[in-house]
């Protein structure tokens, strides 16, 4: 079986200050074309540890090695040079990538930096691979059956070359292809999810059900390389939905506003929103998703009391007896803002995101989401305890779970 090692290179990576999207993406890629990441390696811009790197991918006897980073012209952009060391090769200056790289320039309307000739110098004997959208072009070496290739770290570069410049070497080097579907989950803690499950897992001997918790959901991971892994799958998600069932709210790359997104739309309702603690975050999200004009119609962010009663209509009387975290205005906000936007339905949110305004009655965490429609309005109250951040996330991830449970259960 063809395997493949990526190797990641650069200072921001292991420091922490950008996440490396590229092995994701890399893997992810590979895999759909049978092609296994057996290891995937991150390291700095440091000349031994990449030399290391690249000693541990030989000796992996993986046919495919996929090296990002380091690839442009800044002083820490060291990977052409330990490329050509490692190699044993010379760097050689080719006109006809300096020629590339300047008419890109040009069509841009720019004038090349003397800096970025640097990129024209390429290991001899070494297969250049073209940048479709970038200057930096990359890197191809064969050497005792492995194909390394270097690409640059630009996330949109190097999937570019990934899928259009490397694509005939990674056909033919296509080998059985690995089936895989994702269940998100809301609702259910991942030790949960695996006890409802643990029987039905146990009788699987075809598919590797693997689980991916998250902040707004856990995503059960099902892979197959059967074959008849797409109905091998498909009959583990019909098996899975089956146990969980409405705690399931989407699959594979459907998000949970583009779900109810499409509820809407198939049901030919609209929506207005009424916020407080989600600040905007639930209008963001639902306006995220393409044609959503034609189901949202309003959002207000009522933050404060005088907003609540000014902007939305709220009684005063209501938030002086029972406050403004509390299921009466939160229905209230839902009822005016369904009113005043003349939607099908009102959705509002107020709570305490924290980490100061708690009360021993109200702590850290509350949340009170209302849907309001002709029949009527329901509330619901949910408690979260993590940072203000991830509580404002998870309060907008319950109302739209709450919608889309509320949607589905109308006839």
């Amino acid at each position: 079986m063809n395997r493949a090692v990526v190797l990641s290179i650069g200072d921001e990576l292991i420091s922490g200050l950008i996440q490396n999207s590229n092995s994701r993406i890399i893997a992810s890629y590979l895999k759909s074309h049978g092609i296994p990441v057996i290891n995937i390696v991150t390291v700095g811009d440091s000349e031994p540890e990449i030399i290391r790197a690249l000693e541990y991918a030989k000796y992996s006897q993986a046919p495919l090695i996929i090296v990002t980073g380091g690839l442009g012209s800044t002083h820490d952009d060291i990977t052409r040079r330990v490329v050509a060391k490692y190699f044993g090769r010379q760097l050689v200056f080719r006109p006809e990538i300096l020629q590339k790289t300047e008419a890109l320039y040009r069509r841009r309307g720019r004038k090349m930096p003397e800096i970025v000739r640097l990129q024209a110098y390429f290991p001899d004997r070494a297969t250049p691979i073209p940048n479709p959208i970038g200057t930096a072009q990359g890197i191809q070496i064969e050497q005792n059956g492995q194909q390394y290739c270097f690409l640059p770290g630009v996330p949109t570069e190097m999937e570019s070359m990934l899928k259009e410049s490397l694509a005939g070497l990674i056909n033919e080097m296509h080998g059985e292809p690995i089936y895989s579907r994702t269940i998100h989950v809301f609702g259910l803690t991942e030790g949960e999810i695996y006890t409802r499950l643990r029987d039905w897992i146990e009788q699987q001997s075809e598919i590797k059900v693997a689980f991916l918790p998250g902040l707004s959901d856990t995503t059960i991971r099902l892979t197959s390389q059967s074959a008849e892994g797409i109905k091998t799958c498909s009959k583990a998600c019909q098996n899975i939905k089956s146990i969980l069932g409405e705690f399931i709210i989407g699959y594979d790359d459907e998000t949970l506003e583009n779900v109810v997104a499409n509820i809407l739309m198939t049901k030919q309702l609209t929506l207005s929103v009424a916020e407080s603690c989600t600040g905007g975050l639930i209008a963001n999200r639902l306006t995220n998703v393409p044609g959503s004009s034609a189901f949202f119609k309003t959002g207000i962010v009522a933050y404060s009391n005088e907003s609540k009663i000014n902007i939305l209509g709220v009684e005063p009387g209501l938030i002086n007896e029972f406050g403004a975290v509390s299921e009466k205005v939160a229905c209230e906000m839902a009822r005016q803002i369904r009113k005043i936007s003349q939607s099908s339905i009102g959705l509002s949110t107020t709570g305490i995101a924290g980490p100061t305004g708690a009360t021993p009655q109200k702590p850290v965490g509350l949340v009170f989401i209302a849907i309001a429609n002709a029949a009527g309005c329901q509330v619901y109250r949910f408690v979260y305890s993590r940072d203000r951040v991830s509580n404002k996330k998870l309060f907008s991830q319950a109302a739209l779970n709450q919608l889309r449970l509320a949607l589905s259960q109308e006839s």
